[in-house]
């Protein structure tokens, strides 16, 4: 018998094999697939154009980025804090885009947007800080934060309204821009910078529109801290002489009552903090500046000596104090630190023996609401002639000193006696380099190392 021939059998059989297969290759009509639908691609359709428009208007201004401030947040707010916010704020409705960009999220109270003018272009956030000399000191070897190409981000950032405290650097490999998001004390805008494309919401008077936070805050206190923007960086007023043993309620009353409490009565929601002494002053910080108080004493060379391990109050962000210090007339006990997240400012509350004002430091404006000061009211030429009869003042005054009645008194063993001050009057101020207190035919002198009065004798 012959052998049969298998090929045709063969041939028959691969075609129908590929014939199914192509069948079971085509979709089931009774499947359904997942697929867009129509309003999912209308949105995503009108995000791009938004986008797209937006980076058309940056290229057409001539800008290399676009940048808007969407409003002043909580330097605590969380991510979904923050993207609630910008859903909500007029530029997160206009551009609902930037809801899908990523945030880079430093310390501080202001959230911006940054947005390339095209997918060449990217954006790195840089850490930034301010040095002893007000200068910027940028951390340019440690990014915060190196975007895609093209892509847009959202930046929270500014723990003061004076500095940034970023360094936003976009380039496209062969051109760059670098700039510090801030904004104009002068009309709430961003600050212009050239080839930066301002494309915040603004109210039709042209302020931004604030937070509710921002809104709710006490216009008196509010236009108090443009004041002192305008004259310093942070705010303290004298508020008066107290007793030792006041209770916080007294401490209060009196500011209610004084003066200065009466022009400012916003005042009375500060913070108190009780330190021994008898002067009662009032520190104001910037919204988001810290208040930190420190007690003080003096060493055997006359130095301050300050504890910094044990602060005596610490202070929330813009959190007004009430502060109660200073025993002695002569030196101050407390330290007072204000931190503005790139440094801090310090001063130690004191009355100059001169003028009987705060004694003045860098970035201090003083706010007191002072009574007239004429030493002249008190008659104490007498006093003070007496005084210049001793051999250590007359030689103090051969060395260039001067003698300054401070319009104070201090009670001595059962004496009611008037201050002195022997010092060197600088141009700008007086300074105090030796205290005496006449009743009399008495003269003491101040032994600031002991912290007592000696008698010093006859003139």
């Amino acid at each position: 018998m012959k052998a049969r021939n298998s090929w045709p059998f063969l041939v028959v059989w691969l075609l129908c094999f590929v014939l199914l297969a192509g069948c079971a290759l085509k979709p089931d009509p009774n499947v359904d697939l997942p697929k867009v639908s129509d309003a999912e691609s209308d949105d995503m359709k009108e995000e791009d154009s938004e986008l797209a428009v937006l980076r058309k208007n940056i290229l057409d201004s001539e800008s290399n980025i676009g940048v808007a401030f969407i409003g002043y947040v909580d330097s605590e707010s969380t991510e979904a804090d923050l993207y609630t916010y910008l859903a909500a704020s007029e530029t997160g409705q206009k551009y609902p885009c930037l809801s899908e960009a990523p945030l880079v999220m430093v310390e501080g109270q202001e959230l911006y947007a940054i947005v390339p003018p095209n997918e060449e272009w990217t954006v790195t956030v840089y850490p930034s800080m301010i040095t002893d000399d007000g200068t910027y000191e940028d951390v340019l070897n440690a990014p915060i934060y190196t975007g895609d190409p093209g892509e847009v981000l959202l930046v929270r950032c500014n723990l003061s309204e004076i500095y940034s405290n970023v360094l936003i650097v976009s380039t496209d490999g062969v051109a760059a821009i670098s700039f510090r998001p801030s904004l104009s004390m002068e009309d709430g805008h961003l600050v212009a910078i050239a080839g930066v494309y301002d494309f915040s919401v603004y109210e039709e008077g042209g302020s931004i529109i604030e937070s509710d936070d921002e809104m709710l805050e006490n216009p008196g206190l509010k236009a108090l801290r443009e004041e002192i923007l305008q004259n310093g960086t942070f705010g303290a007023a004298f508020i008066g002489y107290v007793g030792y043993d006041s209770t916080g309620a007294d401490l209060y009353d009196y500011l209610e009552y004084s003066t200065t409490g009466q022009t400012y009565p916003f005042l009375s929601d500060a913070t108190l903090c009780m330190a021994e002494g008898q002067e009662l002053y009032v520190i104001v910080p910037q919204a988001g500046e810290q208040v930190k108080i420190y007690s003080s004493t003096i060493n055997e060379n006359g130095e301050y000596v300050d504890d910094m391990s044990d602060p005596l109050l610490e202070g929330g962000p813009g959190e007004i104090v009430l502060l109660r210090c200073n025993v002695s007339e002569i030196y101050s006990d407390v330290r007072v630190v204000i931190v503005d997240g790139f440094g801090a400012h310090e001063f130690r509350p004191f009355i100059s023996g001169r003028d009987g004002k705060i004694v003045e430091c860098v970035g201090l404006y003083d706010f007191s609401v002072y009574e007239p000061y004429d030493p002249g009211e008190y008659g104490f030429e007498e006093e003070m002639d007496y005084l210049c009869t001793f051999d250590e003042v007359k030689e103090a005054m051969r060395r260039g000193m001067c003698v300054l009645y401070t319009g104070q008194t201090v009670d001595i063993d059962g004496n009611t006696c008037k201050l002195f001050s022997v010092g060197t009057d600088h141009e700008e101020q007086f300074v105090d380099e030796f205290h005496y207190a006449v009743c009399g035919d008495l003269v003491y002198s101040y032994d600031v190392v002991n912290d007592i009065w000696t008698p010093l004798g006859m003139g």
